[in-house]
């Protein structure tokens, strides 16, 4: 009775509320088109596939690699050696390495050889999370067929608005076999419609801050039994973990899997490849440093930290939000004229057209005539250009923010300094650091530590130690496909351990 005066009242609210909500929302950008997606009347679905859900651009990314992993098994069991039932033991077997568990590991086995699985539908909620989806899904399946392999089908859609019958309108028409949700996308309607429909709902990749679970704990009595009946839900740490059982979710049902996002960091740093061959420095013994991320007032902290090791050093700045290019490009051009110097912007760099030039190494008088600093002005490139870099300095980490990716410029073996704000990535900075690979600096430090980096290098920072650190951890991706192909055909039970990264 409590659950079902909880239920009426967030829908009554929800009704009431939402229509301004969702006019500012649109205002501001936030929901875009697909309105009929929105409203429950997707064109998405049929075929039983599994529906990811995913918030925006940083979820679509574990969706796809959970997707792909899914797909990656289900090949391996489609062969003879694995789907035919005199050699089935085999697979079960090489499932029970992830599962610990023989029976466990053949109902997954069972669940993966079925043909008409490969079918996947990814809603996003955000416009570029939407975009992204669309790139990464093709790319998913440009992959498979570049190995010759059977490509999944990949439908993106727009999730439901959480009221006014669209979470139900939704799911009886996709039909899905199971609905995954990625990080923690906890829309209660669409998951009470679900688990009402005997839909098993599973959480993956989740992570819960604690401020998240503050907020959550207000109203604990009604997502209880949300979580209650949960088929599976994997998280990234043991700190999430314990915040979901303090949500009242229970431990049977919880798993430590670690972060499927990072997967194609994993990979970089396990195959150690440099994929942008553009040559920057000015000549061969210049140092690149790439400040990645950067927020407003850190480009002053760091340019004017740098400019001290110029003749040593080339410096490419990476700014957050290219909206601000244009009061970049001014205090540049002011700042460096007065100290003899120059910058260019990335896309006027004749190596840097990655598109048709990429690669081409300048010639001589080219680059003696390269800048001292190089702006870019290019959304999507930053991970690549890592790889170029001798020492990655991460933005959004010195004045204010929650920091930024530290393992993008780790897996190609690139020394990382960031300032005291990486809570989003708290973990990760600390095993860095702890690796020798990573510096917390404070702003006011930052001109020594540059120095004492340039005169010491490998002895100060490693980057072969942040490399490695990366390539000894086990990809995420292939051990959740057989958690949740587990998870469809049976409760988990207490026996079925964690699976630590």
């Amino acid at each position: 009775m409590g659950r079902l005066l909880s239920s009426i009242t967030y829908q009554t609210l929800g009704g009431l509320l939402s229509p301004p909500t969702l006019l500012w929302w649109v205002l501001k950008g936030r929901y875009g088109t697909r309105w009929a997606d929105r409203l429950g009347f997707p064109l998405a679905g049929g075929q039983n596939p599994w529906w990811f859900h995913a918030a925006s651009v940083g979820e679509t990314r574990s969706a796809v690699n959970i997707i792909r992993a899914l797909s990656d098994y289900r090949e391996k069991t489609q062969g003879l050696q694995n789907c035919n039932p005199l050699t089935r033991p085999l697979a079960d077997l090489e499932l029970a390495n992830e599962l610990a568990n023989v029976e466990q590991a053949s109902l997954a086995t069972e669940t993966l050889c079925d043909d008409r699985l490969d079918f996947y539908v990814l809603s996003v909620g955000t416009p570029a999370g939407l975009e992204r989806a669309e790139n990464l899904s093709l790319a998913v399946i440009n992959d498979s067929l570049l190995k010759a392999k059977k490509a999944p089908r990949i439908q993106v859609m727009a999730p439901p608005l959480d009221f006014w019958g669209a979470p139900s309108r939704s799911l009886d028409r996709v039909a899905p076999r199971a609905l995954i949700i990625v990080e923690t996308e906890l829309w209660p309607d669409l998951i009470h419609q679900a688990q009402k429909r005997r839909i098993p709902v599973m959480i993956v990749a989740g992570r819960l801050s604690q401020k998240s679970l503050r907020r959550y704990l207000k109203v604990r009595s009604f997502f209880e039994p949300l979580l209650a009946q949960m088929a599976l839900i994997a998280v990234i740490s043991e700190a999430d973990k314990h915040r979901f059982m303090e949500l009242g979710a229970p431990s049977s049902i919880i798993r430590v899997v670690g972060n499927p996002k990072f997967d194609p960091l994993i990979q970089v740093a396990k195959e150690t490849q440099t994929p942008f061959d553009c040559p920057f420095g000015k000549n061969g013994s210049q140092k690149v440093i790439i400040a990645g991320s950067t927020a407003e007032d850190e480009e002053r902290l760091i340019v004017e930290a740098w400019v001290k090791l110029k003749e040593k050093t080339q410096l490419i700045l990476c700014p957050r939000h290219l909206g601000r290019l244009k009061a970049l490009k001014r205090y540049l051009k002011d700042f460096l004229t007065n100290q003899g110097m120059v910058f260019r912007l990335f896309s006027d760099i004749p190596c840097c057209d990655w598109g048709q030039s990429a690669g081409k190494e300048p010639d001589e008088k080219s680059r003696q005539n390269w800048p001292d600093l190089i702006l870019v002005d290019r959304l999507g490139v930053l991970a690549q250009l890592y790889g170029s870099a001798d020492l990655a300095i991460i933005g959004g980490s010195f004045f204010a923010g929650q920091g930024h990716n530290p393992l993008e410029p780790a897996a190609y073996g690139v020394p990382i300094i960031f300032g005291p704000h990486m809570s989003s990535f708290a973990e990760e900075a600390q095993s860095l650091i702890e690796a020798h690979a990573a510096l917390r600096v404070c702003p006011s430090d930052l001109p020594a530590v540059l120095a004492q980096w340039l005169e010491r290098g490998e002895e100060f920072l490693s980057g072969q130690a942040a490399r490695e650190f990366l390539a000894k951890r086990d990809l995420v991706g292939p051990r959740l496909a057989a958690l949740v192909g587990r998870a469809l055909n049976a409760p988990l039970t207490p026996d079925c351990p964690d699976i630590h990264p």
